[in-house]
């Protein structure tokens, strides 16, 4: 075990605490919890990184110090044990650490300044500094996105519903191929032509079934999921679309109840009970807020972190305050400051010193439940609900008001209760 100088571990990955010692004389809110504990991180360059973290005063949740250790594999194991063994990683979640840990170390692009990740005789695909760029012969052209649907950008002209750009270019350079939200694989050749389609056809807001659609006829796919109006009808067996269905901007038609249409969007959206989001920004939101994110949260997130701005794109009225919004607590959102919202949604941080005291509401929502809880994020319509879960699965929503808790057994409870009174396009009459 090799101790580093330095005064703060920027790192790559964040994967759990083990040694954790409470302070003497049990825990009163206002107080600091705990006065040491030990963490494993990873940096960018594949290093494991153990920080050993201690509290001087339990009135003070910024009278701390830390210092950081490289550990060699051996020391790694002993760590994933301690922590297994003491309950701060299930067995699934230490079997998912193994298998990573074992695996050869993948440099994350976003540490590289320049790299190519795709050439042939159309297209390249290259990172320069920051940015990345999609080359076709002498032109050249600037690809982002935006995290949340995501929608990705080519020199402003937007598909919805596409990629996130960093993890396009990572799992190009290690050579993996993406899927988009309709099924459809890509290797970097197709979503080159994909993106290029929109400078090629004077494409500026589309979303990405259209784009594939008119490159490649993606019918069957569609016909999968949906009742498409071009559909060419069978003399021996009309099947006529349902006139009274209504149709999404994503072009597809749903019927049925509120709650079956529901959860057909959510389907189209992308949710399955194997989805995994990247939530690595998110858990540095919960890490720097000092908030505990507990096994079932972290499951919610990574199956819904990103899906509802999937499902809501645009409202029938102006008064619907244009879409109905979930933001999870992902500090990779620069508009806001989600940290301080996290803590907002915990602690009660409007009183000098008081770090880790919890929130009025919070301990209500705590007090209800009868089990821990985490805030997930913030939803609705403006002003915004605060959207907490409890270790045993059920979601509480309140609006800063501690005598308006609502509680829902699942996402789809609060989504039927939620867009009742509101129009968004497809899913309500």
């Amino acid at each position: 075990m090799k101790e580093l100088n330095i005064k703060y571990l920027d790192c790559e990955k964040f994967f759990f605490r083990f040694d954790i010692e409470d302070f003497d004389g049990g825990w009163k809110p206002g107080q600091v919890k705990e006065r040491t504990h030990k963490s494993l991180n990873r940096d960018s360059n594949g290093r494991y990184i153990l920080e050993i973290w201690e509290h001087h005063n339990k009135y003070d949740a910024w009278a701390f110090t830390s210092k950081y250790y490289e550990l060699d594999n051996s020391e790694v194991l002993e760590c994933v044990n301690k922590a297994f063994e003491q309950k701060q990683i299930t067995e699934r979640l230490k079997n998912e650490f193994l298998a990573e840990f074992n695996a050869p170390f993948r440099k994350p692009i976003k540490y590289f300044d320049n790299v190519t990740v795709f050439n042939d005789d159309t297209y390249k695909l290259l990172k320069s500094g920051t940015s990345y760029y999609l080359c076709k012969g002498n032109e050249s052209y600037k690809l982002t996105c935006h995290p949340y649907e995501p929608c990705t950008y080519i020199e402003g002209r937007c598909i919805h519903n596409a990629f996130n750009i960093t993890d396009v270019f990572e799992a190009f350079l290690y050579k993996e191929s993406i899927t988009s939200i309709t099924g459809r694989k890509y290797a970097p050749k197709d979503f080159c032509d994909l993106f290029y389609a929109m400078v090629e056809n004077n494409l500026d807001d589309e979303n990405i079934d259209y784009v594939e659609k008119l490159l490649w006829g993606n019918k069957k796919k569609v016909e999968e999921i949906n009742k498409l109006e071009n559909v060419e009808e069978d003399d021996d067996d009309d099947d006529e679309i349902d006139e009274q269905a209504l149709e999404t901007d994503f072009g597809y038609s749903l019927d049925g109840s509120l709650r079956e249409r529901i959860i057909q969007m959510m389907k189209i959206a992308g949710d399955d009970e194997k989805n995994r989001w990247k939530i690595s920004s998110i858990k540095e939101s919960y890490k720097r807020a000092k908030v505990n994110l507990y096994p079932i949260a972290e499951k919610f997130i990574i199956r819904y972190a990103y899906l509802f701005s999937a499902m809501f794109p645009t409202f029938k009225y102006e008064v619907d305050c244009t879409r109905f919004f979930f933001d999870c607590y992902d500090s990779a959102d620069e508009n806001s400051n989600q940290v301080e919202l996290l803590k907002k949604a915990t602690f009660d941080i409007t009183l000098p010193n008081t770090g880790y005291n919890f929130s009025k509401i919070y301990l209500k929502i705590r007090e209800k439940a009868l089990c821990n809880i985490t805030a997930v994020g913030r939803f609705g319509y403006f002003p915004a609900s605060t959207l907490y879960i409890g270790e045993n699965g059920k979601l509480y929503a309140t609006k800063d008001n501690i005598n308006d808790i609502r509680v829902y057994d699942s996402i789809v409870d609060l989504l039927e209760y939620e867009l009742k009174d509101h129009i968004p396009m497809g899913i309500t009459d």
